[in-house]
């Protein structure tokens, strides 16, 4: 997870940070279930990001960050205001 190629990426309007792999995962699923908290910020400062999104299973970010005892990746997300 290298959060400066994902800024980059992120830089372009016309990309969707939301659009899921064949998992189900987006960026923000996959960098939360492999613990980059680097990578969870560079990709929240976006707010085009949706926090809140659910993944094939159901799950939320959020709730795989509790699920794999991320605590600092959890502090992040529920200090943004569009965790509901």
């Amino acid at each position: 997870g290298n959060p400066d190629i994902m800024s980059l990426l992120l830089e372009h309007k016309q990309a969707d940070p939301n659009i899921p792999d064949n998992g189900g995962l987006t960026p923000l699923h996959a960098a939360v279930k492999s613990g980059w908290l680097d990578l969870v910020r560079s990709l929240i400062i976006d707010k085009r990001v949706n926090l809140n999104i659910q993944c094939n299973v159901g799950s939320t970010p959020l709730g795989i960050a509790v699920l794999r005892d991320k605590p600092e990746i959890v502090k992040v997300l529920l200090d943004d205001e569009r965790i509901r």
